[in-house]
């Protein structure tokens, strides 16, 4: 607009020039040839005053106008800029806020990663320590293993050693017992042979004596002696089977200990005497205690300690002592045998209780090697035990102990029974096939006015189908009906059913077999032979007490 009201105010006066320039070469003319001549050319421009006037004034009014236009647009532009600035403002607290959560939301990835990182690790080290636990658990169980395998090895190469040791002992002792089977059968012939001859130069004696009102009193006391020796070893050898088996059963019943031991020392007196020993006694037991065992066991078990003390000493003295230990349950008797004899040899004292086994065959007179060891087995049915202590050439010591299961005091009876104790009108029948066994009842039983004696079973059985009878005396082993016979017989019968039935042998393991003892089908004692008076006499008063009514009148004609 400036430029169009200056041109319109404005007188321009022009002006041209000719310059000739130097020529130049052909060349250069042919082709340049303008370059030759130079036109100059001048314009003058000439304003009016009042139009500049006029001109200064539109341009005042349009720099005003500008202005205002510049002063609106700034403030447009400063009213934008405040906008955009505020904008610019939210946007950078927008930003920073969403940086914010933005950081905020890394630091709690950052925090779960990390909080996952240490639970599993956390995992990790408690599976690791239970995985070490465990191992350390495994290999403790290992060692544990190593040391019992290495103790086991240890043991069984101990053992091993040991029973090697011990068969080749009992290698040794098979070999000994075989080389001896030829001696222990004459043992045993010698120990039945020389009883019995003794008794038949006794009998030759007796006869060329036989007019002579009285017998002498040390041939009776050698006749029983060596019937004892008969008797024992004939039982040893019967008894020997069926003890290995534990076929012979015990029958326990309450007896008085001391009387007992008493009466083993009495018979054993005058095999000492005739040896010039001391045979002492020492039994601190009251008289009246009785205790619950089997006196029968009892009886063998010290019978063959006195005796074989005695066959073993030479001089000096063998002294049987007991007493009872404790009280109540824990009670025990105490047994002891104590001999002055040759003593055992420590190399020997742990096989004196094996069969057949002898100490010192160079020392030994008789025997053939079974009464320690039968006293043994005796005293383990009883539950008991027998040990030695010996010094060779001084004397051994051996020692009984049974445990006792029961024990009282007897204050009725003050004395042994005997047969003046049964009623005078007791009804007794007595059954055995041997005469002398007969004939030896009929002189025991002489004061007894109802006594009848039967050589069979047949004879006594009829006898007694028509007649009451309180007590039947039976053998046991007799040829066709023998004493179970005679028992099954008594027991159906209505008439003898309160009949007492013993049992009278002198072999008790038949009527101890386990076969023979049914219900119903037991006797109501047994005696052995040779018959014991305090025995039967206190056996039948017992039974009498209880269920045994005597019979009525009524008496028959003796047999």
């Amino acid at each position: 607009m400036l430029s169009r009201i200056l041109s319109d105010t404005s007188l321009n006066y022009n002006r041209a020039d000719t310059i000739i320039r130097k020529k130049q070469g052909l060349f250069k003319r042919i082709f340049n040839a303008k370059n030759d001549t130079l036109v100059s050319r001048s314009t003058a421009e000439q304003l009016n005053v009042k139009q500049m006037d006029a001109v200064y004034r539109n341009v005042e009014h349009v720099v005003t106008q500008n202005e205002k236009i510049f002063q609106r647009n700034l403030h447009h532009l400063r009213g934008k800029f405040l906008s955009l600035h505020q904008k610019e403002r939210q946007l950078i607290q927008a930003n920073y806020r969403l940086l914010n959560d933005l950081k905020n939301g890394i630091d709690n990835l950052k925090e779960r990663e990390q909080s996952v990182v240490r639970n599993a690790q956390e995992q990790d080290l408690a599976v690791h320590k239970e995985n070490a636990g465990r191992l350390e658990r495994q290999l403790i169980a290992a060692l544990c293993i190593m040391l019992l395998m290495i103790v086991f090895i240890l043991f069984y190469q101990y053992n091993a050693a040991k029973y090697e040791r011990k068969l080749q002992a009992e290698k040794e002792y098979a070999a000994r017992v075989a080389e001896e089977k030829t001696s222990v059968l004459a043992s045993v012939s010698h120990e039945v042979r020389a009883p019995i001859n003794s008794l038949m130069g006794i009998i030759d004696i007796l006869k060329k004596d036989g007019g002579k009102p009285t017998i002498n009193r040390e041939y009776l006391d050698s006749v029983a002696h060596e019937i004892a020796v008969i008797n024992t070893s004939v039982n040893d050898i019967l008894s020997l089977s069926k003890l290995e088996v534990g076929a012979l059963a015990v029958k326990n019943e309450y007896f008085g200990p001391k009387r007992l031991l008493e009466d083993i020392v009495g018979m054993y007196v005058y095999q000492a005497k005739k040896k010039g020993i001391a045979l002492e006694q020492e039994v601190n037991i009251d008289q009246r205690t009785e205790i619950y065992s089997s006196p029968f066991r009892l009886k063998q078990i010290v019978s063959n300690l006195v005796s074989n003390a005695i066959k073993y000493t030479q001089r000096g003295t063998v002294k049987l002592s007991a007493f009872i230990e404790g009280s109540g349950e824990s009670a025990t008797l105490i047994v002891k045998v104590k001999d002055t004899g040759i003593g055992i040899k420590p190399e020997h004292q742990k096989h004196i209780f094996r069969q057949y086994y002898m100490a010192d065959n160079k020392l030994r007179s008789t025997g053939f090697g079974l009464g320690l060891y039968i006293s043994k087995l005796l005293s383990e049915q009883l539950h008991g035990d027998i040990s030695l202590v010996s010094t060779p050439r001084v004397g051994s010591t051996f020692t009984l102990t049974i445990p006792i299961t029961d024990m009282r005091e007897d204050t009725v009876r003050r004395k042994p029974y005997t047969l003046a104790d049964l009623p005078k009108d007791l009804r007794l029948v007595l059954i055995d096939d041997n005469r002398i066994n007969i004939l030896y009842l009929k002189h025991y039983f002489k004061d007894f006015p109802n006594v009848y004696t039967f050589d069979s079973g047949e004879s006594a059985l009829k006898f007694m189908q028509s007649t009451s009878i309180d007590v039947v005396i039976t053998d046991v082993l007799m040829p066709d009906i023998n004493g179970w016979d005679v028992l099954k017989e008594a027991r159906q019968n209505d008439r003898l059913k309160t009949a007492m039935i013993i049992a009278f042998t002198s072999d008790t393991m038949h009527v101890e077999s386990v076969h023979n003892t049914d219900a119903g089908m037991a006797f109501d004692g047994v005696i052995t032979k040779p018959l014991d008076e305090q025995q039967l006499v206190s056996l039948i008063l017992s039974k009498m007490s209880r269920n045994i009514p005597t019979a009525a009148a009524g008496t028959p004609p003796a047999v």
